[in-house]
């Protein structure tokens, strides 16, 4: 059961975004941690380097000549170091070695008149020196400086304290400075490799703890920002998972609610976009099929009754009813033919044989082929030609198609008597074309429905109507390219606006 589960978008970012934390917290972990153990042993040594220094300053102005530097027992260097560490009391302010004198004790510096030269005491020996080769090293203290530090002579000579040979690792040298500015000496010093005391070790611990502590919880805070990520990427796309679902079961009103303002809102509405114009291309098409299949009826319902009416005696078999019965098969003819174009047109297959063209030749001829028509039906006429040839690019027979179907439809809807406006202007390179006509008009809501197939104004509004010409029109029209307007005319009536594309003759 667990093998067949396929692993969800938001198991996938929810893992995604907590192992990416917790490597980087992990990692940075690490580093601090490292970085806290070096950074404190660098502390230490930086520490005791500026000890040493010290140290070096203060031999420098005990001992003024390499002969009195060389005569240091390991006694006084170990008492001096002791001394460094004890802290400061009136017993124990002493900040050098030990002075020569007969009674052990440091002669004070009234004594001492200016620039006289200081001599190291002798050794004393009511006093063993300390064990230097065997530091107390009971890890309860780091190894004492003391132990760390050798004095050399000039030449590198040991002298007394760390021997060079009895190193294990990086030394630094530092120089004995004398009045001079001669160097009498050497301070040879070894830096801590790794922490040793107790103290140190649970000082970094202390340290480390903390810092674990402080991972685990930015550890419970990236699960936490991982869980909320991934939740706000996969909740939007399970809801747009389930509403495409529903699409594809037919459900086309489907809408989703998502007010979003990032790409996931934008989806959003666009997937609401896609689902509205499926919703309305379904209805279209329920709405064409209903249209087709009425328009379709009446012809060949009219022609039925007629030739029943035949059969059945009730009306002659002569040339007028078979002229009725032709009528009816020329309707039915024609509407396949212009259902037939716009299929052709809906798929691409609507050929156009483009070539330049005379369009103010072109509506010349067929204004005057309409003007029969228009005087039967008491319309008059207004139609100038252009000065100028207006040149197009363009179907001849498919523009005369359009031509036709607009006149047509001018003549049809036009209250008698009536008036017929036909004008053709060339305007920034563009063709401009208008046909218009006087009332009856048409609503400022229908306007923009009139290209639609089997379209028709309320009879009780209006006689005008429409069918599939003013349709088959659009896409001719935008077949080349042209474009195509609705408005209210200036006479009345509709007023149909055609521009396209100009070219030189």
């Amino acid at each position: 059961m667990m093998g067949s589960m396929k692993p969800r978008i938001f198991h996938r970012l929810f893992v995604s975004f907590l192992v990416a934390s917790v490597s980087g917290s992990v990692l940075l972990a690490a580093y601090l941690q490292l970085r806290l153990r070096e950074g404190f042993l660098d502390y230490v040594n930086r520490t005791d380097r500026a000890q040493v220094e010290s140290m070096a300053g203060q031999l420098a102005e005990t001992y003024s000549s390499a002969e009195a530097l060389a005569n240091i027992s390991p006694h006084d260097w170990g008492e001096f170091w002791d001394l460094r560490r004890r802290p400061p009391g009136p017993r124990h302010d002493r900040q050098g070695p030990p002075r020569g004198n007969t009674s052990g004790q440091r002669r004070p510096e009234s004594q001492s008149g200016p620039g006289e030269r200081r001599t190291p005491p002798p050794p004393r020996a009511d006093r063993a020196p300390p064990p230097l080769n065997n530091p107390r090293n009971n890890h309860d203290e780091r190894l004492p400086l003391g132990l760390r530090v050798g004095l050399l002579d000039s030449n590198g000579q040991h002298i007394v304290g760390l021997a060079p040979d009895h190193t294990f690792g990086t030394t630094v040298t530092f120089q004995i400075v004398g009045n001079d500015e001669a160097t009498i000496g050497l301070l040879l010093w070894e830096p801590l490799r790794e922490l040793q005391s107790d103290s140190d070790i649970d000082f970094i611990s202390t340290q480390s703890n903390a810092l674990y502590a402080a991972l685990a919880s930015v550890l419970l805070l990236s699960a936490l920002f991982a869980w909320y990520t991934a939740r706000s990427f996969s909740s939007p796309l399970n809801r747009l998972g389930h509403a495409a679902s529903k699409l594809a079961n037919n459900e086309l009103a489907t809408q989703v609610d998502m007010r979003r303002q990032d790409e996931f809102g934008d989806l959003a509405k666009a997937f609401n976009h896609l689902a509205g114009s499926l919703d309305g291309a379904q209805q279209a098409r329920r709405r064409w099929m209903a249209d087709v299949v009425h328009e379709l009826r009446t012809p060949l319902t009219i022609a039925r009754g007629q030739i029943e009416a035949i059969d059945d005696g009730v009306r002659p078999f002569n040339r007028e009813e078979l002229a009725r019965i032709g009528n009816s098969i020329e309707l039915l003819a024609a509407l396949v033919d212009d259902l037939q174009t716009l299929a052709m047109s809906d798929v691409g297959a609507l050929n156009y044989k483009m070539k330049k063209l005379n369009l103010g030749r072109l509506l010349d001829e067929c204004v005057q082929a309409c003007r029969p028509t228009m005087e039967q039906h008491q319309l008059t006429v207004d139609w100038r030609s252009p000065k100028e040839d207006v040149v197009i690019w363009g179907d001849p027979v498919r523009w005369k198609q359009v031509i036709n179907n607009l006149l047509g439809n001018s003549i049809r809807h036009t209250r008698s008597p009536g008036k017929i406006r036909v004008n053709l202007v060339s305007s920034d390179g563009s063709a401009v074309m208008t046909i218009e006509d006087s009332a009856p008009g048409v609503e400022p809501a229908d306007l923009e429905h009139l290209s639609e197939p089997f379209f028709r104004l309320n009879p009780l509004d209006s006689p005008r109507g429409c069918g599939l010409g003013l349709t088959i029109c659009r896409r001719i029209v935008d077949g080349h390219g042209a474009s195509m307007l609705f408005k209210a005319s200036a006479l009345g009536g509709l007023a149909v606006r055609i521009v396209t594309d100009q070219v030189k003759p």
